[in-house]
């Protein structure tokens, strides 16, 4: 049997494939990493990802308790294959966790497609889905041996499910499923023998994660969030660039408000890298809606700047420059060495990172 290889779309989408390669250099606070966390912010000392976690909402549950935190890792940028051509890529959100599956991660994978020609005339075109890759909510990484194929030619051999266990000893494992594509969701096992009905990115559809009780908790694709009661525990309304408001249940106040809601708010930037690493083209310049501060339902308020792209004049890179606290407080963040003192290496990782508070400046080097 010949079969001709087609070039094709390797993965779902160019900001899949930058998310995956980003994610696998290690954002989120994993396991054995080696961190130093000062309060707020967590430094990885082995990448120097800066992880920020703020917490929006969280409630006891039956069995699950229900927790809802906006989460954000440093390490965006990823040369990524384009045409054939290394390019600069950034991860969805701008390294902000999609708002849709923070409770439960999500999972990625790539696309292959094979044209069929014998016996001749050609057959039509078959499909490989391979490098599976679990995103929890924390930002972690656990990939995946194996694949599925979905071939309606009859001219190879479908394969519709497969299980395997994460290569990272994590204990996680992954119940893929197909029919004409991957299905829009995935089932994620953990080590505690909890199950997640995950979506695959960047799908907004509903997900799910239930514990060896049978207690579970659910996201619709409206985005409304049902806790182990069946009650709805927190709904998320609007996209950027518009406001997008986390609304949740409260006990009754005296001015009869039985509501509270945390805002997000976006600011538009023009978005261009211009870090100049041999062999490694640039990004945009792009207008990106980043994320510009958040409003919790007390009223205390995150805000944040981005870094000024090098010699671009009016451009930024979308790293995190500063997070103003609501105490008053802020942390600035600076980035040097690296390709041509862009403060970042050739894998994307940080040439050296400097944090600077008003109680002084700190310096990480790789």
């Amino acid at each position: 049997m010949r079969l001709v290889r087609l070039v094709c779309a390797l993965v779902l989408s160019l900001s899949l494939s930058s998310i995956v390669a980003a994610q696998n250099l290690g954002t989120g606070l994993y396991a054995f990493g080696s961190f130093d966390s000062r309060g707020f912010d967590s430094i990885n000392l082995g990448n120097l990802n800066t992880h920020l976690d703020i917490p929006v909402f969280h409630k006891a549950g039956r069995g699950i308790p229900f927790g809802y935190d906006l989460v954000y890792d440093s390490l965006i940028w990823q040369p990524v294959s384009v045409s054939g051509v290394a390019t600069w890529q950034p991860v969805q959100n701008f390294g902000w966790l999609a708002q849709t599956v923070v409770m439960t991660g999500y999972v990625s994978y790539s696309t292959h497609t094979y044209v069929c020609d014998w016996p001749p005339p050609k057959q039509g075109s078959y499909y490989v889905y391979d490098t599976w890759v679990y995103h929890d909510s924390l930002g972690v990484s656990h990939s995946f041996s194996g694949q599925l194929e979905y071939d309606p030619t009859g001219c190879d051999t479908s394969t519709s499910t497969f299980t395997a266990v994460a290569t990272d000893g994590s204990g996680t494992t992954l119940i893929a499923t197909r029919g004409a594509s991957p299905s829009a969701t995935q089932t994620i096992k953990t080590r505690n023998g909890a199950s997640m009905v995950v979506p695959t990115a960047p799908s907004s559809v509903g997900s799910s994660i239930t514990d060896t009780n049978g207690n579970q908790v659910s996201v619709s694709a409206a985005g409304v969030y049902t806790d182990t009661l069946g009650t709805p525990a927190l709904t998320v309304l609007g996209a950027a660039p518009s406001n997008v408001t986390l609304t949740y249940p409260i006990a009754l106040q005296s001015d009869s408000v039985t509501t509270a809601s945390a805002t997000l708010s976006y600011k538009t930037y023009t978005v261009q890298s211009n870090f100049q690493c041999s062999g490694i083209s640039e990004y945009g310049a792009a207008s990106v809606a980043l994320t510009d501060k958040i409003t919790l339902a007390d009223g205390s308020i995150y805000s944040f700047t981005y870094e000024a792209t090098p010699g671009v004049s009016g451009a930024v890179t979308g790293r995190l420059a500063s997070v103003t606290l609501p105490t008053g407080g802020t942390i600035s963040y600076s980035y040097t060495n690296g390709c041509s003192g862009a403060g970042i290496n050739a894998d994307g990782t940080v040439g050296s990172l400097t944090r600077t508070t008003t109680d002084g400046t700190r310096t990480y080097n790789l």
